[in-house]
């Protein structure tokens, strides 16, 4: 968990422009990888948030979503890094409530 939050916690101060920076107008990110700004029109969930993931379907009565705490993005779109409670192991999730 240690990692991911320091991970998500460099990302987003990478996203915006820094006071001292070579740049006002220019985040870090964007002027060494070409990532713009956030994308506001994305479903995020924070650090630390409990989640019910869905995992993959089958046509029977096992359970289809496991509760989960959300770590950290795994790309610019919609997945998620989540680390499941029933195994404390890391999954990715597209689908969560």
């Amino acid at each position: 968990m240690a990692i991911h939050l320091r991970s998500t916690c460099i990302k987003w101060l990478n996203r915006f422009p820094s006071d001292g920076g070579i740049s006002e107008i220019l985040s870090p990110a964007m002027i060494l990888d070409g990532v713009n700004g956030p994308y506001l029109s994305v479903k995020r969930v924070t650090f630390g948030t409990y989640a019910l993931v869905q995992i993959k379907t089958t046509n029977n009565m096992n359970a289809q979503r496991t509760p989960c705490i959300a770590l950290s993005e795994s790309n610019q779109t919609d997945g998620n890094f989540f680390m499941s409670l029933h195994t404390g192991k890391r999954i990715h999730g597209n689908t969560w409530d």
